[in-house]
């Protein structure tokens, strides 16, 4: 859910950087209403959003497309995800265990392992669904 540290503090500086930042509130244009703008001979729509939590989120987005997105979750990989996610509803086999935990730590930069334990694996798998949910947001 989260972006690495790294990830994070480069977003901030961005957009500390950028001429919609507003520096007082720290906030990504007008706080919470957001404003549209012309960049890039394009209009877009500020998020308003205070950015020392936006920056914070895995797949949160620059409204500017100021960020780097290499973090990015890519359309290959959604497919996978999807796919694996649709053949664990009623069970999950041992191989689907360990690429669950795989990608929880790959996509949620977590410590997640294989588990026998039932809950703990219906979690990781909620998580995954929210990734899924957030890409397609």
């Amino acid at each position: 859910m989260f972006a690495p540290f790294d990830v994070q503090n480069d977003r901030v500086n961005t957009c500390r950087k950028c001429k919609f930042y507003k520096q007082k509130s720290k906030t990504c244009g007008t706080p919470l209403l957001g404003n549209e703008v012309k960049f890039n001979k394009k209009n877009i729509k500020l998020c308003g959003c205070f950015m020392d939590v936006k920056t914070r989120f895995r797949f949160a987005r620059c409204p500017a497309n100021k960020w780097r997105d290499d973090h990015k979750l890519t359309e290959v990989e959604y497919k996978e995800l999807k796919e694996l996610l649709s053949h664990t509803i009623d069970k999950v086999t041992g191989v689907q265990n360990k690429q669950i935990a795989i990608l929880h730590r790959k996509y949620l930069n977590s410590n997640a392992n294989p588990s026998s334990c039932r809950p703990c694996v219906i979690s990781h798998i909620n998580d995954l669904h929210k990734v899924i949910d957030q890409y397609e947001g």
